[in-house]
C-alpha cells in the first residue's frame, strides 16, 4: 500500500502506538501519513512519528496550540501585534461573570464564549440572555 492512506480507526492501530504506526508503516510500505484529527496532533503524534523517520503531513505539537488553546492564539496576536477581534481569558466563574457584564455594556450584544482548548467543534457558546 504504497502512498499515504493511513487510518487508525479502520486498521485498529491505536494513534498512541508509536510502534504499532512504525510497524504498519514498513509493512504495508506507507510513504507518508496526513494527520488531520485534532487531538492526535495535539498530543503531539507529527513529532513523535517525525522522530521514527515516518514523513509525517501536519503541524508540530507547539503548531497545534494554536488550534488547541484560543488563549495561546489570542496572546501570540497581541504579542505579535496581529488584528484579532477582542477577547477576554478569564480563569474563573467571577472573572468570566465580569468580563461578560462588561463586554455587554462596552458593545451592547452579548459576547461569545469559547472554551479554551479541544472541544470537537462544540466549545463556542452563545449566550441568550
Amino acid at each position: 500500500m504504497a502512498g499515504g492512506y493511513f487510518a487508525s480507526h479502520a486498521n485498529g492501530v491505536s494513534v498512541d502506538d508509536d510502534a504499532a504506526i512504525d510497524a504498519f508503516v514498513k509493512r504495508h510500505n506507507v510513504d507518508f501519513i496526513v494527520v488531520g484529527s485534532e487531538a492526535p496532533l495535539c498530543d503531539g503524534i507529527v513529532d513523535r512519528l517525525t522522530t521514527l523517520g515516518i514523513t509525517t503531513i501536519g503541524p508540530t505539537k507547539a503548531a497545534a496550540q494554536l488550534e488547541a488553546s484560543k488563549a495561546f492564539l489570542d496572546e501570540l496576536c497581541v504579542t505579535l501585534g496581529i488584528s484579532a477581534p477582542e477577547s477576554v481569558v478569564c480563569h474563573n466563574l467571577h472573572e468570566a461573570r465580569a468580563a461578560l457584564r462588561e463586554l455587554r455594556k462596552k458593545y451592547g450584544v452579548l459576547p461569545i464564549i469559547k472554551a479554551d482548548g479541544l472541544a470537537a467543534g462544540k466549545g463556542v457558546f452563545l449566550k441568550k440572555r
